[in-house]
Order: C-alpha cells, then structure tokens, then sequence
C-alpha cells in the first residue's frame, strides 16, 4: 500500500489517495483533485467521504465510473453549500452527486484487500466518519482530530460535546501508534494528542 496526499480547494483541505495492487482509494474529493489524479493518469475504484462538507465533496460529481461511500445520502444539512454562500459570500459550487454505498458504525469497509473499521465520530458534522486500518496503524480522521487541535463545531450540526466524546471514546481507543491522517493539517499520532491536544478534555 502506498498513501499519497493531495491539499487544495479554498479549505486547504487534505485528500488521501491509496494505492494498492489491485486499484486505488480517494479518501476525500477536496476542489482540484479529479485534475490532479487526471494529471497524474490515475484512477479510482471509490471515493470514501469522512463527512459532506463541500471542502471535502467538491469534486464528488466528477468520479462518475467510481464507488461513492459515505456515512448517508447528502443533503444540505451536510453539505453546507448554501449556509457558507449566505454566511460568507463565497462562490461555491458543488454539483449534485448520488451515494453508492453507505457505511454504518462499528463495520468493516473492504476494499482491494484492505479493511478498514468505520468509526462514527459526530460532533463537527452529523455525518462524520472515521476509517481505522489496524493493518497499517492508520485512521483517516477528516475534520475530527488534527494536529493539536480538533473540528470546529460552530456550523450546522456542530456540537462541542459530541465532538469531544468522539475523540475520546472512539478516537483515543485506538492504539497509541495509530498515525491519525486529517481532513486539515499535518498528520500526528493518537499518543501525542492525548498528551498535547489542547481540547481534549473540554
């Protein structure tokens, strides 16, 4: 397995492409990845989404022969398109994408010899999902857990309390050397944002 990342759109947010044998995973689908894979003559089996924010949806739509997963169908409540063009002025335009398949808490995702457990980690959106691969000591967190800091919870859906119970029950659960691979910012490690993250304990 190879990871590779690829940062861009008006977020600044982190997409995570794994490679494997037997074809390739997008994690994310921030504005600007289709052409950076179709640049890069790459393509992929599934585009998995830790949550519908359109930083992370952007260029969904594009992936037309690839597996959309996702923790439920998108709606506005998920995306935020609207609220963020209202609250902020900003042109934003995701086009409408479908579902394919869609993952619940607590199951295995298997794909191209890779099982990842799906976490439900609510508390930034509704609809946040984490993908925990104990083979390769890595969890794919979205906009949950950062680098010492954790998934603002002031848009709709956000709630700090939730949020901080999904880091600390389901995210610190997982082994010390889990390297934790976020929607923004550089990677860390479960150990050290249980010594050092700032929000743990709110």
């Amino acid at each position: 397995m190879n990871i590779d990342i690829y940062t861009g759109g008006m977020a600044s947010t982190n997409a995570y492409l794994v490679q494997t044998p037997s074809g390739n995973i997008l994690f994310d689908a921030p504005g600007g990845v289709y052409d950076w894979l179709q640049e890069r003559d790459i393509t992929v089996s599934h585009v998995v989404l830790t949550h519908q924010h359109w930083d992370h949806s952007h260029d969904v739509s594009f992936f037309q022969d690839a597996t959309i997963i996702a923790f439920a169908d998108p709606c506005e409540d998920y995306i935020l398109q609207e609220s963020f063009k209202k609250r902020y002025d900003m042109p934003l335009d995701v086009k409408p994408y479908t579902i394919d398949q869609k993952v619940a808490d607590g199951e295995t995702l298997s794909l191209h010899g890779m099982d990842y457990k799906v976490l439900h980690v609510p508390g930034h959106s509704p609809d946040s999902v984490a993908f925990f691969s104990k083979e390769e000591q890595m969890c794919i967190a979205g906009d949950v857990l950062f680098y010492q800091s954790c998934g603002r919870v002031d848009l709709p859906g956000g709630d700090a309390k939730q949020l901080i119970n999904s880091i600390e029950k389901k995210l610190f659960k997982l082994p010390a050397d889990t390297t934790i691979f976020p929607g923004h910012g550089p990677d860390t490690t479960i150990e050290d944002e249980m010594k050092d993250n700032p929000y743990k304990s709110l």
